[in-house]
């Protein structure tokens, strides 16, 4: 069972009270989140893990403010990451499309300002 099939079992049965929207923008945001790392200056970009990632750390990228909102367009969900250069950050709308395919999600992944 994937992430999506077990989100609709868990609302199917009443046992969530979060929208799909909701919850994609929870899981966006854990991928983002992932991406960072504890400093004494609070959280900071890893590089290694955007690396590991592949995630090219030459595209314009507000790194101090990334999250994600959700939007459903028809039967699949618009997730926009925000605080990333519209158009021009290919490897992070991958990346995170690429997980919440791979979650059973139907989703378009974009940036913007």
């Amino acid at each position: 069972m994937n992430d999506y099939e077990h989100f609709m079992f868990l609302k199917k049965n009443g046992l969530l009270t979060t929208t799909e929207e909701e919850h994609l923008r929870m899981i966006g945001n854990d991928l983002l989140q992932v991406l960072y790392k504890p400093s004494v200056f609070g959280l900071i970009p890893d590089w290694r893990k955007i690396k590991a990632c592949k995630i090219d750390s030459g595209e314009p990228i507000n790194w101090a403010d990334l999250k994600c909102g959700v939007e459903r367009k028809g039967d699949c969900f618009l997730v926009t990451i925000e605080e990333a250069s519209p158009g021009v950050c290919p490897s992070l709308c991958e990346y995170v499309e690429k997980w919440l395919t791979a979650w059973g999600w139907n989703v378009i992944v974009e940036t913007e300002w």
